[in-house]
């Protein structure tokens, strides 16, 4: 019984979500030509029957896969951002997530299999191919899911706990200085201007056509809606070497850190001042981890 709950609460773990368009553009074209490899190299499910043409139908089943991941995993990405939420994904949507793209890829090639005259077309012949593929990927996509989410939480947890040690050492080194350094953050239409002191700003978030910069004001903590992109607050402020775009939404106080934390998402940043976890994108890993190490 407790074997049965540790699984369903591992399900409900934080778990990547890939949301860089050209990275799934090249997991679509590697699945693909790993289809095309596996089919014209092995033959199975009869194509060791076929005469000629092998090539033309291995390439055909791999055109198929493709189109499928790509629609599924490119296209419908953007259309669907309330289910594509980095915040909301875990196990459980990765494990289903997989499945759906195994299923109609299944789906698919039936159809692909029907059109060349190589299977016959029935929903009876569909449903039984549809069941083959099912108790055949469950277990693995399963498995493959739950080993990298444990590599990954193991990964990120190990290093959040290092970079916190050096956090809380380099707080005890760093001697209060009177001089304050001030920053200006102007709108794109110039109409907009927030000032303040560098060590007062917590983070920038964007939003929409919008940033909310989040920031300390006589010890309580401010926001203010500024008309801009993330990427221009950024170049307004890339002469200060503690402010970090950590995320294609974020931008954060280094100086602010408190506290790191790590799952299979990669790190998350608890800011003082700041009342949610903000977090670091994996490509920005490495480059945090020497930033918070100096």
């Amino acid at each position: 019984m407790t074997t049965k709950r540790s699984f369903f609460s591992r399900l409900n773990k934080p778990y990547y979500l890939e949301t860089l368009p050209r990275k799934r553009w090249l997991n679509s074209l590697l699945f693909a030509t790993f289809v095309f490899l596996f089919l014209f190299v092995f033959r199975p499910f009869g194509l060791n029957t076929l005469q000629q043409g092998i090539l033309t139908v291995s390439l055909g089943y791999a055109l198929t896969t493709f189109v499928i991941m790509v629609l599924l995993n490119v296209a419908l990405l953007s259309q669907f951002p309330n289910f594509f939420s980095e915040e909301r994904w875990n196990v459980q949507r990765e494990i289903y997530w997989n499945m759906t793209n195994v299923l109609l890829i299944g789906l698919g090639n039936a159809l692909y299999s029907s059109f060349i005259g190589i299977a016959p077309f029935s929903p009876y012949a569909i449903l039984i191919f549809e069941l083959y593929t099912i108790s055949i990927a469950v277990i693995p996509v399963t498995v493959t899911v739950l080993i990298k989410e444990s590599r990954l939480n193991n990964q990120f947890g190990h290093q959040s706990a290092e970079l916190n040690a050096d956090i809380e050492e380099h707080a005890k080194e760093i001697k209060p200085t009177t001089q304050a350094v001030s920053l200006k953050l102007v709108s794109e239409n110039e109409k907009e201007t927030l000032e303040l002191e560098v060590n007062d700003l917590i983070y920038v978030q964007s939003s929409d056509n919008y940033v909310e910069v989040h920031y300390m004001m006589k010890d309580v903590s401010s926001k203010k809606l500024i008309r801009s992109s993330l990427k221009a607050v950024t170049e307004q402020l890339e002469s200060y070497p503690d402010l970090f775009r950590c995320h294609k939404s974020y931008l954060v106080n280094l100086k602010r850190v408190k506290h790191v934390s790590g799952n299979a998402q990669g790190y998350k940043l608890k800011l003082e001042g700041g009342n949610k976890l903000i977090p670091v994108a994996r490509a920005c890993s490495d480059s945090l981890k020497k930033k918070l190490n100096n």
